[in-house]
């Protein structure tokens, strides 16, 4: 009986793999117009703001890089006015500059079209800063420090959020006199909390001058009104110079130390659900080796890809 069974299970093999042999697939695509990626991200922090736009092919079309798509046109409505904008070019992007500092509430549209692509549109409304909220310091070992966050938060809503440290250098006289001079205001290296190292609620993304943003939503339970969020960052530790650049003397020294800011942001759910999808892609390992399912990417530009996304900031105070 079992050798029976086994050339059974061998025939089965054969022709399981004889059809696999002589069957084929072909997929058929709809003949469909090339797309517009673009990616806007205006942030109450800048007086200004930049829009990608690039092209991408359809499937099933024979590849073509799309640098710059012919006779494009970008219009950006805050409010239902239109912007004024200057444009520039790059090898893979169109850009174009929008002199515009977004305020909480506004609405901020965006309209493309191009020659052979399909015309896209996208709305944001630019959200509510955090306007409460407190910060605490707690040194941790191994040159970190804890950094507690508490903010006010509604139960009834689900809102993302984001946070940034900048720091910055202050010299300290022997005088007991105080120059400020800001050596860099760039943002700390951030550590994300042990509970989102599955990434089920927050991430940590690039931000400018190299520094990183960690972005969460308000899963937790809320207590009293307000949210905890508490990560790392990195400690700085203080040091001494002199005037003239030299070896550090008793004349003339001055004793340099860090401060911190911690600013808050409120993201809009088209900016945390676009970031949140490109950062599952990256780290999906076994959706990129064919063993799990490949990640879907949000975009909220109608017609095309990408995101239009808004962040309102609060600067919290410097402190040592």
């Amino acid at each position: 009986m079992k050798c029976l069974y086994i050339k059974v299970l061998a025939l089965v093999c054969v022709l399981v793999s004889l059809v696999s042999c002589e069957r084929r697939f072909e997929l058929e695509y709809e003949d469909v117009e090339d797309r517009l990626r673009v990616k806007c991200q205006p942030s109450t922090m800048w007086d200004n703001y930049t829009i990608l736009v690039t092209g991408v092919r359809s499937m099933g079309k024979p590849f073509k890089k799309y640098k710059h798509p012919d006779g494009l046109d970008v219009k950006l409505f805050v409010d239902g006015e239109l912007m004024e904008m200057s444009q520039w070019q790059s090898e893979t992007a169109l850009g174009f500059n929008v002199k515009h500092t977004p305020m909480p509430g506004q609405k901020i549209r965006l309209e493309a079209s191009a020659a052979g692509f399909v015309p896209v549109h996208a709305e944001v409304v630019v959200p509510d800063p955090v306007e409460d909220f407190e910060v605490s310091f707690e040194e941790l070992e191994d040159r970190y420090y804890g950094v507690t966050l508490k903010y006010a938060d509604n139960p009834d809503t689900e809102d993302m959020y984001g946070v940034v440290v900048y720091l910055r250098r202050v010299k300290e006289t022997l005088g007991g006199e105080f120059v400020e001079f800001v050596e860099r205001e760039v943002c700390s290296g951030i550590e994300l909390p042990s509970y989102f190292l599955d990434a089920s609620d927050g991430i940590l993304l690039d931000y400018a001058n190299g520094g990183n943003i960690a972005i969460w939503r308000d899963t937790r339970a809320n207590d009293g009104g307000y949210q905890n969020y508490t990560f790392s960052v990195r400690r700085h530790e203080d040091y001494q110079v002199s005037d003239t650049g030299l070896a550090v003397g008793n004349d003339g020294t001055h004793v340099v130390r860090t401060q911190y800011r911690v600013s808050v942001f409120k993201v809009s759910k088209e900016y945390y659900r676009y970031h949140f999808g490109v950062w599952s892609d990256h780290n999906n390992i076994m959706g990129a080796m064919g063993l799990s399912s490949p990640t879907n990417t949000y975009t909220n530009i109608h017609g095309g890809l990408g995101v239009l996304g808004a962040i309102s900031h609060m600067h919290g105070e410097w402190r040592y």
